[in-house]
């Protein structure tokens, strides 16, 4: 008869094994196990969601369904066929009537791009230092510009492929002070006007950066589901909390799976993530935009319940049984079973990183009451490792580093802020902006230690 120590080992290697079983992890997996390569962004894959920036950069989102057209407002519609199997980056130009596309210009895929072929040298023929221009007494009113507005819906309808050039080449020969501006300002009412007329677009694909771009773009309620995070923050938020391939990673996120999504695209499919949520499931809607399948998340994202990670004590445990007898119930309650059990084993392996401290950092954006969250889930961490904490709220952050200040766990902990502010230059000049997006939030970092 086996004592109750080698009936304990007995147990815990049979729970390792289902774990290995249910989950898939294994200690010499491959890199891809899936048809093509999920975090290659070079061509257009059907059936997926893709990111699409207008002349007027503002984003458009939408899936690739075969066979459809996609409506981009004023700028036309297009045929989703047009654009499968070609790499993204490419700026189209939509043909009048037809519908059909054609690419302009190969080279769009940065924002700072411009999306026309205009050729500049037709509009700027010498340099302010020649003329002697400058913006005195220039000034945009209905009395600057000659050509009215039925004139330009008539170009509009005109079945030519160019209709958006020749209403920017008419307004511009009847703009009665365009001579006399700088060149400078000549480029930026050049801008405008492409912005406004030029049916053109470029695909793009989906990434977390976009998607803080997309929300951003529109209206406060849909800034706050990201909490409002910037872009730059949320780099600075992956570099603290040095987020790698084939890491452990403990998080907590209530921005619809942005964190998440944007660490599954630092580790590049190699890595575990454990989730904590307060609701039943888990809010990771956003990670189905990035294109990733469901078993590339299904293998590296375990959902637990806070309750549960907290309590494991009163949770209920699964007991295995026998496939023959299984086969036995009806299917309803066998999916049951398996649904439990797997819940249960993945429940299993979040509490065996947490008891073995093998997490390899503490990431959390939440709107939850941040110091105690931090106080349970720090020991759960190992030893000289980051802790960090993303809050819109600064006097969360400030509460929680003075509990972490006096805390003999953690060393060092700092409340940062960055912000990137975009400049515009002219010859000799350089100023910012006249108007950017403000927020963008704080993060609080420390490491975990042993105390002495």
């Amino acid at each position: 008869m086996k004592d109750v120590a080698q009936v304990s080992v007995d147990n815990d290697c049979k729970i390792d094994r289902n774990i290995d079983e249910v989950i898939g992890i294994t200690k010499h997996r491959k890199p891809q196990e899936h048809p093509y390569d999920e975090f290659d962004h070079s061509i257009i894959r059907p059936n997926t969601y893709c990111m699409i920036r207008l002349p007027s950069k503002t984003l458009r989102f939408g899936r690739l369904i075969p066979d459809q057209s996609i409506n981009l407002g004023k700028f036309g519609s297009f045929q989703v066929d047009d654009i499968l199997g070609h790499p993204f980056g490419y700026t189209y130009e939509i043909i009048d009537q037809t519908n059909k596309l054609r690419i302009v210009n190969e080279l769009a895929y940065q924002e700072h791009e411009t999306f026309s072929t205009i050729n500049r040298d037709i509009y700027f023929e010498q340099s302010d230092e020649l003329t002697g221009a400058n913006d005195k007494g220039c000034y945009d009113s209905n009395q600057s510009q000659t050509m009215t507005m039925e004139q330009i819906e008539t170009l509009k309808k005109m079945p030519n492929t160019d209709s958006g050039r020749d209403i920017i080449d008419s307004m511009i020969k009847g703009h009665v002070n365009f001579k006399n501006k700088t060149l400078y300002s000549q480029e930026k009412y050049l801008e405008r006007k492409q912005m406004k007329f030029l049916r053109q677009f470029t695909p793009l694909p989906v990434t977390t950066s976009d998607l803080i771009e997309y929300y951003a773009q529109d209206k406060v309620d849909s800034r706050k589901k990201l909490m409002d995070i910037s872009v730059e923050t949320l780099g600075l938020l992956l570099s603290l909390g040095d987020i790698k391939p084939g890491g452990k990673y403990l998080v907590v996120d209530d921005m619809g799976g942005l964190i998440v999504g944007s660490l599954m695209e630092r580790m590049a499919g190699e890595g575990t993530i454990v989730v904590l949520h307060e609701n039943e499931q888990a809010n990771l809607d956003i990670l189905k935009y990035l294109n990733f399948s469901e078993g590339l998340v299904d293998r590296m994202v375990k959902t637990v319940p806070y309750y549960a990670f907290l309590h494991p004590e009163e949770q209920e445990t699964i007991v295995d049984i026998p496939r023959d007898e299984l086969l036995k119930w009806k299917s309803g309650k066998r999916g049951q079973y398996y649904r439990k059990r797997t819940h249960f084993l993945t429940f299993q392996y979040a509490r065996k990183l947490s008891e073995n401290q093998e997490f390899d950092a503490l990431i959390i954006a939440s709107s939850l009451y941040i110091p105690s969250l931090v106080d349970h889930l720090i020991i759960s961490i190992n030893s000289s490792r980051p802790i960090t904490v993303y809050s819109n709220n600064l006097e969360y952050l400030t509460e929680t580093s003075q509990f972490l200040q006096k805390n003999s766990s953690t060393l060092a902990p700092t409340i940062s802020e960055i912000r990137c502010r975009p400049y515009q230059s002219i010859p000799g000049r350089i100023h910012p902006l006249m108007s950017m997006r403000d927020g963008g939030g704080f993060l609080l970092t420390a490491f975990k230690v042993n105390p002495c």
